[in-house]
C-alpha cells in the first residue's frame, strides 16, 4: 500500500506546473489534513520542488506570497518599487533553500538549485530575484560553515 501513494504523487507532481503543486502541497503537509502514511511522500515530493526547471525562482515567490511579513506579496505588482521583499521573507526563503532535503546530500542539492540561483543573479528572472538570489548565496549557503563558510572543509 505504502507503494501506491508514492506513485499517485508522482503523476500529479509530474502533470502539475510549480507554481500550482506548492500551495496544494504545503496544505496537504499541514496537521490534521492527510493521514500520517501519507504525510511524509508529500513532505519529500514538496522538498524536492525547487529542482524543477525554474523551481527555485517558484520556491521564492512562494515564500514570498505567504510570508506574514510580505502581507501577500505579489511580484509583478512591485515592479520597480526597490523594498518589496522584507527581510524576514528573504531569511525563510534562505533557510528553505540553503538547507538539503532529508535523504539527499548537500551536493546533489546544491548542485540542482546552483544553475537557477545563478541565472537569478544574472538578472534572468523576476524583478528582486537577483536580490533573493544573492541573499540565499551569501547568507543562507555561503554563510553557513555546513556548507561554505571561509575555513570550512565540507563541499
Amino acid at each position: 500500500m505504502s507503494c501506491r501513494p508514492r506513485y499517485y504523487i508522482m503523476l500529479i507532481q509530474n502533470s502539475t506546473g510549480t507554481l500550482a503543486l506548492m500551495p496544494a502541497l504545503n496544505l496537504l503537509v499541514q496537521p490534521g489534513r492527510t493521514q500520517p502514511w501519507l504525510r511524509a511522500p508529500i513532505i519529500s515530493a514538496l522538498a524536492k520542488l525547487p529542482l524543477r526547471e525554474h523551481g527555485v525562482q517558484h520556491a521564492i515567490e512562494f515564500v514570498l506570497s505567504v510570508h506574514p511579513s510580505s502581507a501577500g506579496y505579489n511580484i509583478s505588482a512591485n515592479v520597480g518599487k526597490g523594498a518589496g521583499i522584507s527581510h524576514e521573507a528573504l531569511n525563510a526563503a534562505s533557510r528553505l533553500l540553503s538547507s538539503p532535503p532529508g535523504g539527499m546530500t548537500a551536493e546533489k542539492w546544491f548542485s540542482g538549485i546552483a544553475p537557477q540561483l545563478f541565472a537569478l543573479l544574472d538578472g534572468e528572472g523576476e524583478p528582486e530575484m537577483d536580490r533573493a538570489a544573492a541573499f540565499i548565496i551569501g547568507f543562507g549557503i555561503l554563510g553557513r560553515k555546513q556548507y561554505g563558510a571561509p575555513g570550512s572543509s565540507r563541499l
